[in-house]
C-alpha cells in the first residue's frame, strides 16, 4: 500500500490495491500510512552519519536553490460553515535543484520548511545528481544570483 502511495495519488494507489491484492482500503488509511512511513524514513535518513563522499562523481555539478512565498490555508476546528474558521497566512516554498553540467534532466526537491530542511535536500538532490570528491560545483541561490 505503501509503495503505491507513494507513486501516485492514494485514490489511484486504493484502486492498483484493489486490483492487484483484492482488499478495500480507505483512501485516508491509504494516505496515513504513506506518510507515516515517509516520516519513518525521513527521520531515519537524517540520524544516519553523512557517508562521505569517496567516488570521484562528475566533473562539474550545477546546484540551485530558490524560493517564493505561497499562500496556505488552514481550517480551524469547531462546528458550522468551515469558511468561518478559514484561516489563510503565507510560508516560504524553497525549490532546489543539481544536475551534472551539460544534462537535461536535473534532480529536484521542494519543502515548506524552512532553510535548514532546503540546505539538507541540497546535499541530497546534488549526491542523487552525481556529487563526488572530486566534483567542482556551481551554487546559485535564487534567481538574483546568476547576474
Amino acid at each position: 500500500m505503501v509503495d503505491f502511495g507513494a507513486d501516485q495519488a492514494f485514490a489511484r494507489a486504493v484502486e492498483k490495491l484493489r486490483e492487484h491484492d483484492g482488499i478495500e482500503v480507505p483512501i485516508k488509511a491509504c494516505r496515513d500510512a504513506t506518510l507515516k512511513h515517509a516520516a519513518l524514513v525521513s527521520r531515519q535518513s537524517r540520524d544516519a552519519a553523512p557517508a562521505p563522499l569517496v567516488e570521484p562523481g562528475v566533473e562539474v555539478l550545477i546546484s540551485q536553490s530558490d524560493g517564493t512565498m505561497v499562500p496556505l490555508v488552514e481550517i480551524g476546528a469547531g462546528r458550522g460553515n468551515p469558511r468561518k474558521r478559514r484561516k489563510v497566512f503565507w510560508k516560504e516554498a524553497i525549490r532546489t535543484l543539481a544536475y551534472p553540467k551539460g544534462s537535461v534532466t536535473p534532480v529536484y526537491a521542494a519543502t515548506l520548511d524552512g532553510r535548514d530542511e532546503a540546505g539538507f535536500q541540497m546535499k541530497q538532490v546534488a549526491v542523487e545528481a552525481g556529487l563526488g570528491a572530486q566534483t567542482k560545483s556551481s551554487r546559485h541561490w535564487g534567481w538574483r544570483d546568476l547576474d
